[in-house]
């Protein structure tokens, strides 16, 4: 392991969140490779391929369209790295469910923190795996009481 490598990973992985924090979809399309995936940690949901990860990344921006992302801790080694996130805003998106249907927006402030865990390979993501408290997400956008 060399310390540049370890260096250029953990560029990429606050490159993706100054990316997310800036609301800037084509900034962290150009940090993913093309056949990224994007692992949701406790479901075990698995989308692949860099477009339907923007997309999914994307929904986060119509609920929350004030969010806010900061970054507590960041470290990498080699091609791995991790971070842990919070992200915060208003919830004044509706929320898209399974069924087609929406479920309205709460008006209420979020704060969702979240551990994630990278690959980077050649300065591009090719796997982030996410790790959020998914009940108490759900709670706060008021998919759960």
């Amino acid at each position: 392991m060399t310390t540049s490598r370890t260096d250029e990973t953990l560029g990429v992985v606050r490159e993706v969140f100054a990316a997310f924090d800036a609301h800037d979809l084509a900034r962290f399309r150009r940090l993913l490779a093309d056949d990224a995936r994007l692992v949701v940690g406790a479901s075990g949901q698995i989308i692949e391929g860099a477009e339907p990860v923007v997309a999914a990344v994307a929904v986060t921006f119509e609920l929350i369209p004030d969010l806010r992302v900061t970054v507590s801790r960041a470290f990498a080694s080699g091609p791995e790295g991790m971070a842990e996130v919070v992200r915060e805003g208003t919830h004044t998106g509706d929320v898209p469910l399974p069924d087609g249907s929406t479920s309205p927006a709460t008006g209420r402030a979020v704060r969702l923190p979240e551990c994630v865990v990278f690959e980077v390979r050649e300065g591009l993501v090719r796997q982030m795996t996410v790790w959020a408290d998914e009940l108490d997400t759900a709670r706060q956008l008021g998919l759960s009481e």
